[in-house]
């Protein structure tokens, strides 16, 4: 069992670091949530997991944060500022994307940028299901650039099915099916969370199988489960920001918004 230090990433009124031990990052966040009071309070999180083993949890709606850091990575930081510059000066390799956090400039200038539409009212016009998983996926990729997308199923044997995607590889993709748990769709999908990959291909929850049978190449994944209340109906996944881009904490927070339309929509035809 390793042991971390969990704290809260408020810059101001920062809550005492605790302490807690347990056989991976993810169930020492949730040890560390309960500690703090707040587990029953944070539904789900954005997790960047740092190159020395730090890892930053952020909750879009309340806009909190958490650190998390194993102790074989040396002291905790003292601060959230602290944090945020050690992430910062980590040098990549020279053939690596650098791993550290979205620019606040970029946040503020997407922020600014008007949403045209409600997704709610466009997934609500929805004929069928099948045309609501594609209605919502079409306005997903219109917000967030990506290069490739897809919609993706929780069948109710718990397996996953591509029901929409866009992209160069998007026809090979339509109709594929994977076992349930598989992947990044079949992680966010089970537990209900988010999740921003920004090398995909050196995470273990990556699924190389799909990549292999498509012929195109994943980077950079943003995950995001439909979910209503306590049922979860399958996921939006956007993958490649353009080349030169990062996806980021507001391309998370549209994402969500319209994946809780689309959940919404879902949950009305089920009723």
């Amino acid at each position: 069992m390793a042991r971390y230090t969990i704290h809260t990433g408020a810059r101001e009124d920062r809550d005492e670091p605790v302490e807690v031990e347990a056989g991976n990052w993810m169930v020492a966040l949730g040890l560390g949530l309960d500690a703090l009071g707040l587990d029953a309070a944070v539904e789900r999180l954005a997790c960047e997991v740092l190159r020395n083993g730090t890892v930053i949890a952020r909750d879009p709606r309340a806009g909190r944060s958490f650190i998390v850091q194993p102790a074989e990575a040396g002291p905790a930081p003292a601060s959230w500022d602290e944090a945020e510059a050690l992430a910062m000066a980590e040098e990549p390799a020279e053939d690596d994307e650098p791993d550290a956090f979205t620019d606040e400039a970029t946040d503020l200038m997407r922020v600014s940028r008007p949403v045209a539409v409600d997704p709610a009212s466009v997934i609500a016009r929805s004929a069928s299901v099948e045309q609501a998983f594609a209605a919502a996926l079409s306005l997903a990729v219109q917000l967030v650039p990506c290069e490739a997308a897809s919609a993706v199923r929780l069948e109710a044997d718990g397996g996953l099915r591509f029901v929409a995607a866009t992209g160069p590889k998007a026809a090979a993709l339509r109709g594929m099916r994977l076992p349930r748990d598989t992947g990044v769709v079949g992680f966010c999908a089970g537990r209900g969370v988010s999740l921003i990959l920004h090398r995909a291909d050196r995470d273990r929850r990556f699924f190389p199988a799909v990549d292999a049978a498509t012929g195109f190449r994943t980077r950079s994944i943003l995950c995001a489960p439909i979910r209503q209340g306590g049922r979860v109906h399958g996921c939006l996944e956007l993958i490649n920001p353009p080349p030169g881009g990062r996806f980021g904490r507001v391309d998370l927070d549209l994402l969500e918004r319209v994946t809780e339309a689309l959940a919404g929509r879902l949950e009305a035809t089920a009723r």
